[in-house]
């Protein structure tokens, strides 16, 4: 469903004031940032952000999280007050926003300021702050599908293995001062230390065994790879792609296919459509959701349909 996000025009004067109080005029946008987040927010950028959206017709009120798990309850304290959230950070931001938002009346605009960045990429959206909000202010709203893992939402995708650990295990300092590098260090020293325990997929389209898989949502993986060229946030179901084989050597293969497109072609890789997955193994197994760390399997893994109202942009060469 596409609905027009058109808005009555709101002075910058009038916004700047309700960026530091909490008016209950219809229209208004909670922007929550993350404040660690990998392209780190500061002040005079984010006076300028929003101002930006000021001048477009949207007033926001500006707000930080207060911590690693903490923006869903930022969005509640506001819900009442509000008819949108914009989350100015990382995927990993976005994820911590979902269970206040999911299954409600209030939109999710995405600003891309961390590292990965893989929903950024998926609308296609410009890392450019600026033009990202000329983007959004001119864009479209559309309901989509939302992933559900132990029934925590997920929006982009589910790692189970490999890629959980790098999540657990990369230094979020390191995050702050490398970006993107931090990840590929972690990864290198992943390759040699992770023990590639099996998994077990079991889904509505057959059951398998694999050491490392990824349960998409969407197209994009981290680092605007595409890990699930068939995904799209419109179906109401996941795209399962199963990493088959262990060792150095198979991994540096699987990202070099993978940077090209070409992964799902491989012999050891399974690539399906699903509805649900449900994944077990026989130790602690760890499992990511959008670049956040979501515990050790088991987890059962399903489709929520029509859940989020989510704001497709405007392209960014549109003179909007």
């Amino acid at each position: 469903m596409i609905e027009s996000l058109t808005t009555e025009y709101h002075r910058p004067d009038a916004a700047a004031a309700s960026a530091v109080s909490r008016p209950a005029a219809a229209g208004t946008r909670l922007l929550i940032y993350n404040p660690t987040a990998g392209n780190r927010i500061r002040m005079n950028q984010l006076s300028a952000i929003c101002r930006l959206f000021a001048n477009r017709g949207w007033p926001v009120i500006p707000h930080p999280t207060r911590g690693p798990r903490t923006a869903a309850d930022v969005v509640r304290e506001y819900s009442a007050d509000i008819d949108g959230v914009i989350v100015l950070g990382g995927d990993g931001t976005l994820n911590e926003v979902l269970p206040a938002v999911v299954g409600t009346p209030l939109f999710v605009a995405i600003m891309p300021g961390g590292t990965a960045n893989a929903l950024a990429h998926e609308l296609q959206l410009p890392l450019r702050l600026d033009r990202a909000v000329n983007c959004l202010t001119g864009g479209c709203l559309r309901t989509v599908n939302v992933g559900r893992a132990n029934d925590r939402p997920f929006l982009a995708m589910a790692g189970a293995g490999f890629d959980a650990r790098i999540v657990e295990c990369v230094s979020s300092r390191l995050k702050g001062r490398l970006g993107r590098l931090a990840y590929v260090l972690e990864t290198v020293r992943q390759l040699r230390r992770y023990a590639f325990a099996p998994i077990r997929f079991s889904t509505d389209a057959g059951e398998w065994d694999a050491p490392f898989g990824v349960v998409s949502n969407s197209r994009c993986y981290g680092g605007g790879y595409i890990m699930a060229p068939h995904a799209s946030l419109d179906e109401p179901t996941l795209d399962l792609c199963l990493f088959c084989s262990r060792g150095f050597r198979s991994y540096l293969r699987y990202f070099y296919h993978l940077g090209r497109g070409t992964h799902t072609a491989l012999p050891d890789v399974i690539y399906r459509k699903v509805r649900r997955v449900r994944l077990t193994a026989a130790g602690p197994v760890p499992l990511q959701l959008d670049g956040e760390a979501a515990g050790p399997l088991p987890a059962e893994i399903d489709c929520l349909p029509n859940a989020l109202r989510l704001v497709f942009p405007a392209p960014p060469d549109m003179n909007i």
